[in-house]
Protein backbone atom coordinates (compact mmCIF):
# COMPACT_ATOMS: atom_id res chain seq x y z
CA UNK A 1 0.00 0.00 0.00
CA UNK A 2 2.86 2.39 0.84
CA UNK A 3 4.58 1.58 -2.45
CA UNK A 4 1.35 2.17 -4.37
CA UNK A 5 0.87 5.54 -2.69
CA UNK A 6 4.40 6.62 -3.61
CA UNK A 7 4.16 5.51 -7.22
CA UNK A 8 0.74 6.99 -8.07
CA UNK A 9 1.17 9.28 -11.11
CA UNK A 10 0.83 12.95 -10.20
CA UNK A 11 -1.86 13.93 -12.69
CA UNK A 12 -4.11 16.83 -11.71
CA UNK A 13 -6.80 14.87 -9.83
CA UNK A 14 -4.16 12.82 -8.05
CA UNK A 15 -2.18 15.93 -7.14
CA UNK A 16 -5.28 17.51 -5.66
CA UNK A 17 -5.96 14.39 -3.58
CA UNK A 18 -2.38 14.33 -2.34
CA UNK A 19 -2.55 18.03 -1.47
CA UNK A 20 -5.75 17.55 0.54
CA UNK A 21 -4.28 14.52 2.30
CA UNK A 22 -1.10 16.44 3.14
CA UNK A 23 -3.02 19.41 4.54
CA UNK A 24 -5.21 17.10 6.59
CA UNK A 25 -2.13 15.36 7.99
CA UNK A 26 -0.17 18.46 9.01
CA UNK A 27 -3.33 20.00 10.50
CA UNK A 28 -3.77 17.07 12.88
CA UNK A 29 -3.59 18.57 16.36
CA UNK A 30 -2.33 15.30 17.82
CA UNK A 31 0.96 15.61 15.93
CA UNK A 32 3.97 16.79 17.89
CA UNK A 33 5.83 19.85 16.53
CA UNK A 34 8.75 17.58 15.60
CA UNK A 35 6.56 15.20 13.59
CA UNK A 36 4.75 18.05 11.84
CA UNK A 37 8.07 19.69 10.86
CA UNK A 38 9.43 16.33 9.73
CA UNK A 39 6.42 15.70 7.49
CA UNK A 40 6.61 19.16 5.93
CA UNK A 41 10.31 18.80 5.21
CA UNK A 42 9.99 15.29 3.77
CA UNK A 43 7.18 16.38 1.42
CA UNK A 44 9.30 18.73 -0.71
CA UNK A 45 9.91 18.25 -4.43
CA UNK A 46 12.16 15.23 -4.89
CA UNK A 47 12.47 14.65 -1.13
CA UNK A 48 11.17 11.08 -1.26
CA UNK A 49 13.14 9.78 -4.23
CA UNK A 50 15.24 7.53 -2.01
CA UNK A 51 12.09 5.68 -0.87
CA UNK A 52 11.66 4.30 -4.37
CA UNK A 53 15.11 2.73 -4.36
CA UNK A 54 15.58 -1.01 -4.17
CA UNK A 55 18.58 -1.56 -1.86
CA UNK A 56 21.70 -2.25 -3.87
CA UNK A 57 25.46 -2.36 -3.47
CA UNK A 58 26.11 0.15 -6.27
CA UNK A 59 27.54 3.44 -4.90
CA UNK A 60 24.79 5.66 -6.34
CA UNK A 61 21.98 3.88 -4.52
CA UNK A 62 21.16 3.06 -0.93
CA UNK A 63 22.15 -0.30 0.51
CA UNK A 64 19.90 -2.25 2.88
CA UNK A 65 21.44 -0.86 6.10
CA UNK A 66 21.16 2.72 4.82
CA UNK A 67 17.56 2.17 3.73
CA UNK A 68 16.59 0.68 7.10
CA UNK A 69 18.27 3.46 9.05
CA UNK A 70 16.71 6.19 6.92
CA UNK A 71 13.21 4.79 7.32
CA UNK A 72 13.64 5.03 11.09
CA UNK A 73 14.98 8.59 10.80
CA UNK A 74 12.12 9.59 8.50
CA UNK A 75 9.46 8.15 10.81
CA UNK A 76 11.10 9.42 14.01
CA UNK A 77 11.50 5.91 15.42
CA UNK A 78 14.03 4.98 18.13
CA UNK A 79 17.43 3.79 16.89
CA UNK A 80 18.35 0.48 18.58
CA UNK A 81 21.80 0.61 20.19
CA UNK A 82 22.05 4.40 20.18
CA UNK A 83 23.35 5.82 23.45
CA UNK A 84 21.06 8.29 25.21
CA UNK A 85 21.97 10.86 27.82
CA UNK A 86 20.16 13.56 29.72
CA UNK A 87 22.96 16.08 29.13
CA UNK A 88 25.72 15.63 26.57
CA UNK A 89 29.09 17.05 27.61
CA UNK A 90 29.61 18.45 24.07
CA UNK A 91 26.29 20.10 23.22
CA UNK A 92 24.83 20.37 26.75
CA UNK A 93 21.55 18.95 25.47
CA UNK A 94 19.61 15.72 25.86
CA UNK A 95 20.32 12.90 23.43
CA UNK A 96 17.08 11.01 22.88
CA UNK A 97 16.50 7.55 21.38
CA UNK A 98 15.53 8.90 17.92
CA UNK A 99 18.94 10.57 17.47
CA UNK A 100 17.65 14.01 16.45
CA UNK A 101 20.04 15.95 18.69
CA UNK A 102 22.92 13.52 18.25
CA UNK A 103 22.75 13.31 14.44
CA UNK A 104 21.85 16.87 13.51
CA UNK A 105 22.97 19.26 16.25
CA UNK A 106 25.73 17.77 18.43
CA UNK A 107 29.40 18.62 17.65
CA UNK A 108 30.27 14.94 18.12
CA UNK A 109 28.90 14.37 14.60
CA UNK A 110 30.85 17.23 12.97
CA UNK A 111 33.20 14.99 11.00
CA UNK A 112 30.28 13.03 9.55
CA UNK A 113 28.45 16.25 8.63
CA UNK A 114 31.55 17.44 6.80
CA UNK A 115 31.74 14.23 4.82
CA UNK A 116 28.06 14.49 3.85
CA UNK A 117 28.64 18.12 2.84
CA UNK A 118 31.65 17.20 0.72
CA UNK A 119 29.71 14.47 -1.11
CA UNK A 120 26.84 16.83 -1.91
CA UNK A 121 29.27 19.52 -3.12
CA UNK A 122 30.99 17.01 -5.38
CA UNK A 123 27.63 15.93 -6.79
CA UNK A 124 26.58 19.51 -7.57
CA UNK A 125 29.94 20.19 -9.24
CA UNK A 126 29.60 17.00 -11.30
CA UNK A 127 26.21 18.07 -12.61
CA UNK A 128 27.39 21.56 -13.48
CA UNK A 129 30.21 20.00 -15.50
CA UNK A 130 27.70 17.68 -17.17
CA UNK A 131 25.64 20.75 -18.11
CA UNK A 132 28.74 22.25 -19.79
CA UNK A 133 29.44 24.90 -17.16
CA UNK A 134 32.94 26.36 -17.65
CA UNK A 135 35.79 26.36 -15.13
CA UNK A 136 33.95 24.44 -12.41
CA UNK A 137 36.12 24.72 -9.28
CA UNK A 138 35.52 23.34 -5.82
CA UNK A 139 36.61 25.44 -2.83
CA UNK A 140 38.81 27.87 -4.79
CA UNK A 141 41.19 29.26 -2.18
CA UNK A 142 41.95 32.45 -4.12
CA UNK A 143 38.40 33.48 -5.03
CA UNK A 144 38.41 36.26 -2.44
CA UNK A 145 41.74 37.96 -1.85
CA UNK A 146 41.25 39.63 1.51
CA UNK A 147 37.99 38.61 3.17
CA UNK A 148 38.69 35.07 4.34
CA UNK A 149 35.62 33.51 2.70
CA UNK A 150 35.69 30.53 0.36
CA UNK A 151 32.60 29.38 -1.55
CA UNK A 152 32.11 25.67 -2.14
CA UNK A 153 31.87 25.91 -5.95
CA UNK A 154 32.62 28.54 -8.57
CA UNK A 155 31.40 27.98 -12.14
CA UNK A 156 30.50 29.92 -15.31
CA UNK A 157 27.30 29.37 -17.28
CA UNK A 158 28.10 28.14 -20.82
CA UNK A 159 25.69 30.50 -22.60
CA UNK A 160 25.19 33.59 -20.47
CA UNK A 161 28.81 33.59 -19.24
CA UNK A 162 27.45 34.54 -15.83
CA UNK A 163 29.89 33.43 -13.13
CA UNK A 164 28.34 31.88 -10.05
CA UNK A 165 29.68 31.33 -6.54
CA UNK A 166 27.80 28.62 -4.64
CA UNK A 167 27.84 27.82 -0.95
CA UNK A 168 26.06 24.66 0.18
CA UNK A 169 24.51 23.94 3.56
CA UNK A 170 22.42 21.14 5.06
CA UNK A 171 20.07 22.33 7.80
CA UNK A 172 17.74 20.49 10.16
CA UNK A 173 14.15 21.79 10.49
CA UNK A 174 14.09 20.18 13.95
CA UNK A 175 16.75 22.54 15.28
CA UNK A 176 15.41 24.56 18.19
CA UNK A 177 15.63 27.96 16.50
CA UNK A 178 13.69 26.67 13.45
CA UNK A 179 11.21 24.20 14.93
CA UNK A 180 8.34 26.52 15.83
CA UNK A 181 8.13 27.94 12.31
CA UNK A 182 9.17 24.74 10.53
CA UNK A 183 6.08 22.98 11.82
CA UNK A 184 3.92 25.77 10.33
CA UNK A 185 5.69 26.63 7.08
CA UNK A 186 7.06 24.38 4.33
CA UNK A 187 10.79 24.91 3.80
CA UNK A 188 11.22 27.47 6.57
CA UNK A 189 14.63 26.17 7.71
CA UNK A 190 15.97 26.08 4.14
CA UNK A 191 14.72 29.62 3.47
CA UNK A 192 16.34 31.02 6.61
CA UNK A 193 19.60 29.19 5.82
CA UNK A 194 19.61 30.62 2.28
CA UNK A 195 18.97 34.15 3.58
CA UNK A 196 21.74 33.80 6.18
CA UNK A 197 24.25 32.61 3.58
CA UNK A 198 23.24 35.38 1.21
CA UNK A 199 23.75 38.04 3.89
CA UNK A 200 27.05 36.44 4.96
CA UNK A 201 28.52 36.77 1.45
CA UNK A 202 26.79 40.01 0.41
CA UNK A 203 29.55 42.47 1.34
CA UNK A 204 32.35 40.27 0.03
CA UNK A 205 30.60 39.80 -3.32
CA UNK A 206 29.89 43.54 -3.63
CA UNK A 207 33.48 44.53 -2.83
CA UNK A 208 35.53 41.93 -4.69
CA UNK A 209 33.19 40.16 -7.14
CA UNK A 210 30.48 42.64 -8.17
CA UNK A 211 29.93 40.98 -11.55
CA UNK A 212 29.54 37.47 -10.12
CA UNK A 213 26.32 36.10 -8.65
CA UNK A 214 26.18 34.34 -5.29
CA UNK A 215 23.74 31.44 -4.89
CA UNK A 216 23.12 29.75 -1.52
CA UNK A 217 22.23 26.06 -1.85
CA UNK A 218 20.20 24.98 1.21
CA UNK A 219 18.88 21.45 1.74
CA UNK A 220 16.88 20.35 4.76
CA UNK A 221 17.89 17.06 6.36
CA UNK A 222 14.63 15.42 5.27
CA UNK A 223 15.10 16.45 1.63
CA UNK A 224 13.28 19.73 0.97
CA UNK A 225 15.38 22.34 -0.86
CA UNK A 226 15.16 26.13 -0.64
CA UNK A 227 13.52 28.30 -3.28
CA UNK A 228 16.83 29.83 -4.42
CA UNK A 229 18.24 26.34 -4.82
CA UNK A 230 15.30 25.17 -6.90
CA UNK A 231 15.44 28.27 -9.10
CA UNK A 232 19.18 27.90 -9.70
CA UNK A 233 18.87 24.25 -10.71
CA UNK A 234 16.01 25.06 -13.09
CA UNK A 235 17.87 27.95 -14.72
CA UNK A 236 21.15 26.04 -14.94
CA UNK A 237 19.79 23.36 -17.28
CA UNK A 238 17.35 25.41 -19.39
CA UNK A 239 19.81 25.46 -22.30
CA UNK A 240 19.75 21.66 -22.54
CA UNK A 241 17.52 19.81 -25.00
CA UNK A 242 16.14 17.44 -22.35
CA UNK A 243 16.21 19.95 -19.51
CA UNK A 244 13.14 18.55 -17.72
CA UNK A 245 14.66 15.09 -17.51
CA UNK A 246 18.01 16.54 -16.39
CA UNK A 247 16.34 18.57 -13.65
CA UNK A 248 14.42 15.56 -12.39
CA UNK A 249 17.57 13.43 -12.41
CA UNK A 250 19.75 15.94 -10.57
CA UNK A 251 17.09 16.35 -7.88
CA UNK A 252 16.95 12.60 -7.49
CA UNK A 253 20.71 12.16 -7.24
CA UNK A 254 21.14 15.01 -4.75
CA UNK A 255 18.39 13.42 -2.66
CA UNK A 256 20.20 10.07 -2.71
CA UNK A 257 23.45 11.73 -1.68
CA UNK A 258 21.70 13.49 1.18
CA UNK A 259 20.10 10.34 2.54
CA UNK A 260 23.28 8.32 2.11
CA UNK A 261 24.95 11.04 4.18
CA UNK A 262 22.16 10.96 6.76
CA UNK A 263 22.58 7.20 7.12
CA UNK A 264 26.36 7.57 7.40
CA UNK A 265 25.94 10.07 10.25
CA UNK A 266 23.63 7.70 12.12
CA UNK A 267 25.65 4.52 11.49
CA UNK A 268 28.84 6.37 12.42
CA UNK A 269 27.30 7.41 15.74
CA UNK A 270 26.34 3.78 16.40
CA UNK A 271 29.91 2.65 15.75
CA UNK A 272 31.25 5.23 18.19
CA UNK A 273 28.77 4.06 20.82
CA UNK A 274 29.78 0.45 20.26
CA UNK A 275 33.45 1.35 20.80
CA UNK A 276 32.56 3.17 24.03
CA UNK A 277 30.39 0.29 25.20
CA UNK A 278 31.37 -3.07 23.67
CA UNK A 279 28.36 -4.71 25.31
CA UNK A 280 26.13 -2.95 22.74
CA UNK A 281 26.35 -5.05 19.54
CA UNK A 282 27.40 -3.03 16.50
CA UNK A 283 24.81 -4.67 14.27
CA UNK A 284 21.95 -4.65 16.76
CA UNK A 285 20.17 -2.24 14.45
CA UNK A 286 20.27 -4.54 11.44
CA UNK A 287 19.15 -7.53 13.49
CA UNK A 288 16.24 -5.61 14.93
CA UNK A 289 14.98 -4.85 11.42
CA UNK A 290 14.82 -8.45 10.17
CA UNK A 291 11.35 -9.88 9.49
CA UNK A 292 10.03 -12.05 12.28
Amino acid sequence: RLQHGIMVPFNKPSLERHTRAFQSLVSNLRLSPENRARIRSAAGVGSGVWLREIPTLTPKKLNAAEMQMNVRILLGLPIPGLRTTEKCTSCRSRHGPTGVQRFHHCPTSTGLWQRRHAEICAEVARWLSRWNFIQVEQEPASYFENLGLRPDIVATHPRTRQRYALDITVVSPLQGKYLRRSQEENGYAARIAENWKFAHYKEAMAVEKPDDKFIPIAIETFGRTGNMTQEFLRDSCKHLLHHSEELSTVRAQLNRQLWQGNAAVALGALRVDQLDNPLVPLFSFQRSMRPR
